[in-house]
């Protein structure tokens, strides 16, 4: 409670200086000006942070690509801009394989582990309403840590990359609002 009453009194002072140097201009600019500074810079320090908050990132912003032949893969990312600033900090790389079919990632960790469960049937649900579902493929779950650049290695030795359909899929978590997802399918 004090600090808004601190933050209160601040934002009453800083107006009233601003006024005083709107008043004041004709007679010393440079006071005026000094005056006015408090003001100016909280203005530009929350239309700073609006915009800080409200960047969005889109599929079109994450570059995907595919490298390596035979049953070894190497799949590379890159982020062309910030990370949103309510991103969950986990995405999710989805391998849609056939039935009774296993994809190895290396380093991988526990997708139950990193992403709670309310969260993965989330994602599931929002998986199955995608248009880029493929049909009578089954969805295989690996965690990605959110980084600018990184990289998966998997190895699919009963597989061909024409049997299976590979999607990133990007959480962002917004602490009063839904949880949204976007996903990206990958081209090779």
């Amino acid at each position: 409670m004090s600090i808004v009453i601190i933050i209160l009194v601040l934002t009453l002072i800083s107006i009233g200086l601003f006024f005083k140097g709107i008043f004041l201009f004709k007679q010393s600019r440079t006071n005026a000006l000094i005056m006015m500074m408090p003001m100016a810079i909280s203005i530009l320090i929350v239309i700073g942070g609006f915009y800080w908050f409200s960047h969005t990132t889109s599929p079109e912003s994450l570059e995907l690509k595919i490298y390596g032949e035979g049953p070894q893969y190497t799949l590379k990312g890159q982020w062309k801009e910030r990370h949103d600033p309510y991103s969950y900090g986990t995405d999710l790389l989805v391998f849609y394989i056939p039935a009774n079919q296993s994809i190895e990632v290396e380093d991988k960790t526990s997708v139950e582990k990193i992403v709670h469960e309310g969260l993965l049937e989330e994602v599931m649900n929002v998986l199955r309403s995608s248009p880029h579902y493929p049909a009578g493929l089954i969805p295989q779950l690996y965690p990605i840590e959110l980084q600018r650049n990184f990289e998966v290695e998997f190895n699919m030795s009963q597989l061909t990359l024409d049997e299976v359909a590979i999607q990133y899929v990007h959480i962002i978590m917004e602490p009063m609002g839904p949880t949204t997802y976007w996903i990206k399918p990958l081209q090779y």
